[in-house]
């Protein structure tokens, strides 16, 4: 595998999406590309005909749709959120400038016209600023950058054109070709640094681009396809107080249990109402999934009876039709990754807890 780790990164053409996004692309975000496409292949390739003389191109073709696919979220956060936000923000504050500016020169009061001088440099500075935003905007677009070397390409191959040609004619062409040149190259590699300034492709963004495709959490894919473990216990006690012993046996149960199908752990809490039940399985589902909101609750106390079984399980399928699903195995079907808090099991028919124990 780290031999293909290895071609894979080669291939990846790291420096073609660096201009052609305006970003910087980390290694270790190359290397995570390759190691999910690898070991999440047989998902990655669930629609494809795949066989053993195009399966290293696929490998290779999905690392690099990962990649590009961080490269265009990245941009997009940046093109809709960050750019428009600073220029919003840029605008206004030039327009209030301009009509403090405008209002204190109309003042007759001296001792509030002393403020001009203060306000105008304040507006300059705005509109320098502003200025060198408008200016530079149009550069914070891979377009550019592909145009700019596509020129500096076009002069390179008619300087080598003109140097095999040696006539004497061609000389003052040759050396305003080799000035312009030099300048190109200084201008692309300026702005390339302007385009890849806290513009980087991290393994976090990689990570979140693959989980639709793969269907585990973007913080798993970071550990490996593994529950992110490694201080839970201390992030658990920041957001329970009082329940660190709780939070211990939990993270104890997590960290023995091995990768497989199935559950990460069960855990029955006996303590009373107002202790944390929910605020635990809250806690957990935000720390191992990223989002606490993947937590589905079922109150246990509405299948008190020895036939409520089957609207929480659903009904077994004839040979006729498909049975009809129940209410937590349609909500694992929607959500095969998350927290199930099942309140007052207690409350629960005994028929329905004995199934529950089998299935955990």
């Amino acid at each position: 595998m780290d031999g293909n780790h290895g071609m894979f990164t080669e291939i990846l053409k790291q420096k073609d999406l660096e201009t052609a996004y305006g970003v910087e692309i980390h290694s270790e975000a190359l290397y995570l590309a390759c190691e999910i496409t690898v070991r999440h292949s047989n998902v990655l390739f669930a629609n494809e005909e795949v066989g053993s003389d195009n399966f290293e191109d696929l490998l290779q073709e999905k690392a690099f749709g990962l990649v590009k696919n961080a490269c265009l979220r990245l941009r997009h956060d940046l093109d809709t959120d960050a750019e428009e936000n600073a220029l919003d923000t840029d605008e206004y504050l030039l327009y209030r400038a301009h009509v403090e500016l405008e209002e204190i020169k109309k003042e007759k009061d001296h001792g509030k016209r002393i403020w001009i001088p203060r306000v105008e440099k304040e507006y300059q500075d705005l509109m320098d600023k502003w200025d060198r935003f408008m200016r530079t905007r149009c550069f914070w677009r891979g377009e550019e950058l592909q145009m700019l070397q596509q020129v500096r390409q076009g002069l390179v191959s008619f300087m080598q054109e003109a140097e095999e040609d040696k006539k004497t004619e061609m000389k003052p062409t040759f050396g305003m070709a080799q000035c312009f040149s030099s300048l190109l190259t200084e201008l692309l590699l300026s702005t390339l640094e302007n385009h890849q300034q806290n513009l980087a492709v991290t393994p976090r963004l990689v990570s979140e681009a693959a989980s639709p495709l793969t269907g585990f959490p973007a913080s798993w894919l970071l550990c490996g396809s593994k529950p992110p473990l490694q201080d839970l216990e201390s992030r658990l006690s920041e957001r329970l107080v009082g329940q660190d012993r709780v939070s211990f046996l939990i993270c104890r149960a997590l960290s023995r249990q091995k990768s497989g199908p199935g559950p990460l752990g069960s855990f029955l809490f006996l303590f009373g109402s107002g202790r944390g039940r929910t605020e635990h399985a809250k806690a957990l589902a935000k720390n191992l999934f990223d989002d606490d909101k993947l937590l589905t609750e079922v109150d246990m106390s509405d299948y008190g009876e020895s036939d409520s079984a089957s609207r929480l399980f659903g009904a077994p399928s004839s040979g006729e039709e498909c049975g009809a699903g129940g209410l937590l195995t349609e909500a694992v079907k929607k959500r095969p990754f998350g927290v199930i808090l099942l309140d007052n099991v207690d409350r629960a028919h005994p028929a329905v807890t004995d199934l529950l124990i089998k299935i955990f």
